[in-house]
């Protein structure tokens, strides 16, 4: 990583790296359950997550960081969904999680 990356995103390029990753690999099941538990307000955000990391050079990390906590709070306050797809809620909800804390608000 050199020093231009590292300014570029004020130091969370781990972060912003780990949530592209995150989110590039489970698109389709996260993509799933924010569709259940949030209906079209969770897959706006989604694409607007995809859109920042596809379409932009230097990605808005404070901006992300908002996307990912709304993301979040959608999956926690889902407790009503069914047994099955608690296990899918509970495991993206605690990657979302574990993702917004480390980038900025």
């Amino acid at each position: 990583m050199n020093d231009m990356t590292t300014r570029r995103f004020g130091g969370f390029v781990s972060a912003v790296q780990d949530a592209q990753k995150f989110v590039r690999a489970n698109d389709a099941s996260l993509r799933c359950i924010l569709r259940i538990a949030g209906g079209d307000y969770g897959e706006d955000l989604l694409r607007e997550t995809r859109r920042i990391f596809e379409e932009e050079d230097m990605p808005d990390v404070s901006q992300l960081g908002r996307l990912f906590r709304a993301m979040r709070v959608i999956l926690m306050e889902a407790a009503h969904l069914p047994g099955d797809q608690l296990a899918a809620l509970r495991w993206h909800g605690a990657r979302l999680s574990d993702l917004s804390f480390r980038l900025p608000a």
